[in-house]
């Protein structure tokens, strides 16, 4: 997505970054516990790990002069992506305690998802409603009956995926970007999803979510998509609990 990039921070930048990820890690199980106090929903949502598209466009930002996308369809999750989520599971705590597991279907959010509610011991779910934006080629995803084949323990139902290729543009090759991208110039290998589909999507992402009878949900996604609906900023592998009632799809921030 727009925002997946990692680079070189200064230790103020990193030790910063720690003192916010405890605060909103203490916060969080505040939420956690006052919402079972009083029988509100909630909702934990994670955001993925490193990905290769993230350690890619570290090298080359997304809108640089001369960018072009690196092609990295369906981009995993690095070895300190991984690590990363193996940490987030083991220091997650009560902020991890959900009936239901949800995804999007793009890789490195199920690898993500599966390392990090591994023991949750609950119903694991994928819905492309909570794919990325497609702002690049990473946010391109596999077709349904390989993600099956890949994550026996993910239930894809036949309603929520129609179709095998489930992103935006969908089928088995990329959509050619539009002559009148909206993304900045650059050469990009698909078409970028457009931000009144994208917030459309998110709408019937949260509709969704309502409609479910879980009281405690983990949706495990994306920069964009958490952006698009709390209006704050995720770094790779951050976790926050929140109320349900609490997502909303934002037009007064940039994603």
């Amino acid at each position: 997505g727009i925002r997946d990039s990692v680079g070189s921070r200064g230790l103020g930048d990193v030790y910063k970054r720690q003192v916010d990820n405890t605060f909103h890690m203490r916060l969080a199980i505040l939420i956690a516990m006052a919402a079972t106090a009083t029988g509100l929903r909630s909702v934990v949502l994670v955001r993925h790990g490193i990905s290769e598209m993230n350690v890619a466009l570290a090298r080359q930002p997304w809108g640089s002069p001369g960018f072009a996308d690196p092609d990295i369809r369906d981009a995993p999750l690095t070895p300190e992506g991984l690590a990363g989520a193996e940490r987030l599971r083991g220091t997650i705590g009560d902020v991890g305690a959900v009936d239901l597991v949800v995804s999007s279907p793009l890789t490195r959010a199920l690898q993500t998802s599966a390392a990090v509610f591994r023991d949750a011991g609950v119903p694991a779910v994928a819905t492309p409603l909570a794919a990325e934006r497609c702002y690049l080629s990473s946010d391109v995803g596999a077709p349904v009956g390989a993600l099956r084949r890949a994550w026996p323990r993910v239930a894809f139902a036949e309603d929520d995926f129609p179709e095998p290729c489930w992103w935006y543009g969908g089928g088995p090759a990329y959509a050619p970007p539009p002559a009148d991208d909206w993304r900045p110039p650059g050469r990009y290998a698909a078409a970028g999803e457009p931000v009144a589909d994208f917030r459309a999507r998110l709408a019937t992402l949260v509709a969704w979510l309502e409609a479910r009878d879980e009281r405690s949900i983990a949706l495990t996604c994306h920069w964009g998509v958490i952006a698009a609906l709390t209006g704050e900023s995720f770094e790779n592998c951050e976790a926050r609990r929140l109320p349900l009632s609490a997502l909303r799809v934002r037009e007064d921030v940039a994603y």
